[in-house]
């Protein structure tokens, strides 16, 4: 598998060059091609084992390789060969007619975002990431709908969740954990659809598409909804055809994450190894947390949990696992975080710039900075009614 990912590496490097216009056009797009070089280099050193000790350490470049790119490239490469499944042949369609009513009003989105959002949350990010731009590029969803559900919906998964709930000692809450988590997401996702930079983009469809965006049923909706899901799936390619599409565009998408997802993930670790940057970033998130009564010995580990989320997912376990004992409150919330947040450089900015979802790195920390707050605020006024 490792020489798996490297090839995938290579095959990063030569888009890069190939489609070097779309790449290097600003500031942003320069930036995160230059991280996806260094990522190459550095994961060719850890694959080959040449390179300095500090990026061939067990918690560094190994455990970026092995704990992070593998799992995730096996999962998406799996997950996008059942795409077309759920994306194709009514399924979408069907449910996306009865959810309507919900989702427009509530989440100014389309009602095929309920269906993608659970399919995130069942499988992981990178999976609604692949379906929203599929969709987009059909005609399905508008610019803005493609970033909030991009941006708001597709979180980790369920099987994430386990591995949180464990590692805070949430075990026997686990329940309470998992639905609470889950509501916390949406609320906040209810609140990012009204507010900059989400509320913003335009709400037209992709350039150089036809849009098909989904119809409004008033009456009949089971019957207008099996009608829909059936005319779909009637018109359609057939499943070699699709398969093929979707592989070919699942390719890039992975290849692109080989290399710049080792960059960040590498460098977040590194970055909280050697610097004290995360904790000068983490006091910014103190007086939230006096706020929901954190207790005053759970905040400094608490506050650096919150800001180190930002790089990856899995490092708030680590920061907790160093800070010894702590109240049931504060573990809750610290687990809800890298949930509801959902945004974060090792893995997720990666992976939805590798996809035509029209949002740029600096609006992506702004949703990340919005939902952190929304997130400690209502996971903190859960935790004070439930412990």
């Amino acid at each position: 598998m490792k020489y798996i990912i490297f090839i995938n590496a290579i095959i990063s490097i030569l888009d890069l060059y190939i489609r070097r216009a779309r790449f290097f056009r600003n500031g942003a797009n320069i930036f995160m091609s230059t991280a996806k070089m260094v990522g190459f280099v550095l994961l060719t050193m850890v694959v080959f084992n040449v390179g300095p000790g500090f990026l061939l350490a067990d918690g560094v470049g190994p455990t970026v390789l092995f704990k992070i790119l593998i799992p995730i490239t096996i999962t998406v490469v799996i997950a996008a060969l059942f795409l077309p499944f759920l994306l194709d042949y009514g399924l979408i369609d069907f449910f996306g007619v009865l959810a309507r009513p919900i989702m427009r009003p509530v989440f100014k989105a389309p009602g095929i975002s309920a269906v993608i959002a659970v399919s995130a949350f069942l499988g992981n990010f990178s999976i609604g990431h692949i379906a929203v731009d599929m969709l987009q590029r059909n005609g399905r969803l508008t610019l803005r709908e493609s970033v909030l559900i991009g941006t708001g919906f597709c979180t980790v998964s369920v099987g994430f969740l386990m591995l949180l709930s464990s590692s805070f000692g949430l075990g026997e809450h686990w329940n309470f954990y998992f639905w609470t988590a889950f509501l916390i997401t949406i609320l906040v996702t209810i609140v990012q659809a009204r507010i900059w930079p989400t509320s913003a983009k335009p709400d037209e469809c992709m350039e150089g598409c036809t849009p098909n965006l989904e119809k409004e049923f008033k009456a009949d909706l089971f019957k207008n909804a099996y009608h829909e899901g059936v005319t779909v799936a009637q018109n359609q390619k057939s499943l070699i055809s699709r398969e093929t599409i979707i592989l070919k565009e699942t390719l890039l998408i992975v290849a692109a994450f080989a290399t710049g997802v080792n960059f960040f993930a590498v460098a977040g670790i590194l970055i909280n190894q050697y610097t004290p940057l995360i904790q000068y970033f983490a006091y910014m998130f103190h007086p939230l947390l006096m706020l929901i009564q954190i207790p005053a010995a759970d905040i400094l580990v608490a506050s650096q949990a919150c800001a180190i989320s930002f790089l990856d997912v899995t490092l708030p376990m680590i920061v907790a696992a160093q800070g010894g004992e702590m109240a049931m409150a504060t573990r809750y919330v610290m687990a809800v975080v890298p949930v509801s947040a959902i945004i974060f450089l090792s893995g997720f900015i990666p992976c939805i710039m590798s996809t035509s979802i029209r949002v740029s790195l600096l609006e992506m920390i702004v949703i990340w900075f919005e939902r952190i707050i929304l997130t400690i605020l209502i996971a903190g006024i859960f935790a004070l009614l439930y412990f």
